[in-house]
């Protein structure tokens, strides 16, 4: 199955300024909070692929596709 994780107040992302031209910049941050999300789940047991998507900050998306 495939779960979306949605947070509208990302704290790793509020010390950039609002709005769509700083998305690019941010990519990079993201990699150590979707490390931690799929580290999480698979010391669960739970075998996951875990991307992100940020369209307008600081607002982030998590999609975790399980994998069976």
């Amino acid at each position: 199955g495939i779960y979306i994780i949605q947070d509208t107040d990302f704290c790793t992302l509020s010390p950039f300024s609002d709005g769509v031209q700083y998305v690019s910049d941010c990519i990079p941050f993201m990699a150590l909070p979707v490390g931690i999300v799929r580290g999480a789940l698979d010391n669960l047991g739970i075998c996951a692929t875990v991307t992100v998507h940020v369209e307008k900050l600081p607002s982030v998306k998590f999609n975790v596709q399980m994998i069976k």
